[in-house]
């Protein structure tokens, strides 16, 4: 993840930069894709049975943490499930 200070002066262009979605495959009994949309911050995971549900209100470092847990599936039940 790249962190961009606010005090950037070349900070908007770089956000430019970035892509609008991210999509990630995760390593996971439960959980086979997660993508984050960083325009409206939402979060959409599809799970092995091919459902898809999504979250708003998901920042960058959560989505970072979800793809980077070393049990996704443990990460969104702990902390994303049922909001």
């Amino acid at each position: 993840m790249m962190v961009i200070p606010d005090d950037d002066p070349d900070a908007d262009a770089m956000q430019e930069n970035l892509p609008a979605r991210r999509n990630e495959r995760l390593s996971s009994s439960a959980l086979t894709h997660a993508e984050w949309d960083r325009e409206t911050q939402t979060l959409t995971v599809t799970f092995v049975n091919g459902q898809s549900y999504s979250y708003g209100d998901v920042s960058e470092d959560e989505f970072d943490a979800l793809v980077n847990s070393s049990s996704p599936g443990r990460y969104w039940n702990s902390y994303l499930k049922g909001r």
